[in-house]
């Protein structure tokens, strides 16, 4: 949302706003306001303050499997597992696969990544499961891609490696209707997929 209306977001106080992916950008930030660089904030691409309000852009990572895990240690992994079982009577954690989409259904807002689309390789995110499964135990994962799985082969892929790890968590995902193809249903039956939710392609 700030992508999109960085001025009114100026206009009432904000000092920056980081423009697109925000790793990296975060990392420089933080550096100059702590003292650790001499960047000036004006001059970090991908920054906007309200002086440089169209930044030097900063390019996209391609290379996505290169990112640690999320931080989930400085999480308080009971009150949120507490609450979902309140809530749902289920413990469910999420992950991102891809950044990004290259499809131009007109609903959709594409302020961060554009029509931009990168993927972790599917050895890297089995291995994501693994780790939460054995340091969290989460019931069900919520696979938050904009479409997951887009690239011919990945999803099966992934459920070898599912297998082979021995990783299997019920998870959702969201995908095409025209990228269903025969084979991929019996994949993602493998990998653990109990819901696949489809958008409405405009």
């Amino acid at each position: 949302d700030a992508t999109d209306h960085k001025d009114k977001y100026f206009e009432h106080g904000a000092d920056a706003i980081i423009i697109g992916e925000g790793e990296i950008t975060l990392g420089e930030t933080l550096d100059a306001i702590f003292g650790r660089s001499d960047a000036d904030l004006a001059a970090i691409p991908g920054l906007a303050t309200p002086a440089t309000p169209n930044p030097v852009s900063r390019g996209f990572e391609k290379h996505l499997d290169s990112f640690p895990f999320p931080a989930w240690d400085l999480v308080d992994v009971p009150r949120y597992k507490k609450i979902w079982m309140d809530r749902h009577g289920y413990y469910s954690m999420n992950i991102v696969t891809t950044r990004g989409c290259p499809y131009h259904c007109n609903w959709c807002a594409k302020p961060i990544y554009g029509q931009r689309y990168n993927v972790r390789s599917p050895e890297n995110v089995a291995q994501e499961l693994k780790w939460l499964k054995v340091s969290y135990s989460p019931d069900h994962i919520w696979c938050a891609d904009d479409i997951f799985g887009l690239r011919p082969g990945w999803i099966e892929r992934f459920a070898n490696e599912i297998e082979r790890l021995d990783t299997h968590i019920p998870f959702k995902c969201l995908l095409r209707v025209d990228l269903i193809k025969p084979g991929v249903p019996e994949a993602l039956k493998r990998a653990g997929c109990e819901i696949v939710w489809v958008g409405a392609e405009s």
